[in-house]
């Protein structure tokens, strides 16, 4: 003898005074509580791209200003003196070297 039995029981209430209803409403209100949540979290996220964007373009526009040859010329400085006293002396040197154009 080989019986088997097997006993199944479902239960659905028939009126549940609304709280489905209401629980699915307020579970839809947690995803667009949710959704602008994100939408806002994107927002400071781009801002803060942006801004991070804005900073290494200004450092790098800095970095190239003072490495740049008329770095010194751009940012008012008179580094440049110790060129110019070089260069002067090079051309003194050279007008020494010309032969002179006394006839």
């Amino acid at each position: 003898n080989n019986i088997s039995s097997l006993r199944l029981t479902f239960t659905q209430p028939l009126w549940t005074g609304g709280r489905t209803a209401a629980a699915v409403s307020a579970a839809q209100g947690d995803v667009l509580q949710g959704r602008e949540n994100l939408r806002r979290l994107e927002g400071q996220v781009m801002q803060a791209v942006i801004q991070a964007y804005e900073d290494v373009r200004r450092d790098q526009e800095a970095h190239f200003v003072h490495d740049s040859p008329n770095a010194d010329r751009e940012r008012g400085q008179d580094d440049g003196q110790e060129h110019g006293t070089k260069r002067r002396q090079g051309e003194s040197d050279l007008d020494h070297e010309r032969p002179s154009e006394i006839s």
